[in-house]
């Protein structure tokens, strides 16, 4: 039979060799085989995946400019077009000289204009409802200063606040020939534009209006600018159509 004492001493072996077991388990530094894989294996991944920080990271190619086409290509114009930079062929505000908003004058039954936008939005107020030609003299006689006031004048709001509504049908029928006779104008009058024409042709380089809405007067091209994508550039071919 065991003494009361030794029983005691036992017991109190016992329980400190308990402890010592729970806090070994416990012990941050301690893992199992089971874990210790996982580690492993999570390690082998982010090699293998190139996610370690370790390594160098591949370098994006920077984008670059299209070529410039200097035969048989295409050029935009439009009145925000950047300056041409040492172009053999072009100055470098040519492509804004053929934009709609140039300040060239020109000429259109009988009233001196001072830009083709003023010309050509003039004459939607001969189609007007009801018929009110008498608008037409603000856009020669200085009321509107700039191209963009009467692009705004004979857009749907600008006529509406005038009391008038285009017939629209009736319009767009004869816009491509009003267009023609002012574009004419502004050609004839203006030796630079001459020059500008002269040139294209004499490159085969396709003059093509950008409009970033208009479809029929504009256009759309390729990124690499070998070729229209989207559009009629009825205004480039009207350019394009002169002969001296």
């Amino acid at each position: 039979m065991n003494s009361p004492l030794s029983t005691k001493s036992s017991s109190s072996r016992r329980s400190a060799s308990t402890h010592r077991s729970r806090s070994r388990s416990n012990s941050p530094t301690s893992s199992s085989p089971h874990q210790n894989k996982k580690k492993t294996a999570k390690k082998r991944k982010a090699s293998n995946d190139g996610n370690n920080d370790d390594q160098p990271k591949e370098k994006k190619p920077r984008a670059k400019p299209a070529p410039l086409i200097l035969e048989n290509g295409i050029i935009q114009f439009h009145s925000k077009a950047a300056p041409l930079k040492n172009h053999p062929y072009f100055l470098p505000d040519d492509m804004k000289k053929l934009s709609n908003f140039s300040e060239h004058s020109v000429e259109y039954e009988g009233h001196i204009y001072p830009t083709v936008e003023h010309a050509y939005q003039a004459q939607k107020y001969k189609y007007a409802v009801p018929l009110k030609p008498e608008l037409v003299a603000m856009f020669y006689d200085g009321t509107l200063k700039t191209p963009l006031d009467a692009k705004k004048a004979g857009g749907r709001g600008g006529m509406t606040k005038n009391g008038v509504a285009l017939n629209v049908a009736a319009f767009n029928a004869a816009q491509m020939n009003i267009m023609r006779d002012i574009i004419q104008s502004k050609i004839d009058r203006h030796p630079d534009i001459q020059e500008i024409l002269r040139k294209a042709r004499e490159h085969h380089m396709q003059l093509v209006h950008f409009s970033r809405s208009d479809m029929f007067w504009g256009a759309h091209v390729e990124p690499d600018g070998s070729a229209i994508k989207r559009g009629e550039n009825k205004l480039g071919e009207l350019y394009q159509t002169w002969r001296e």
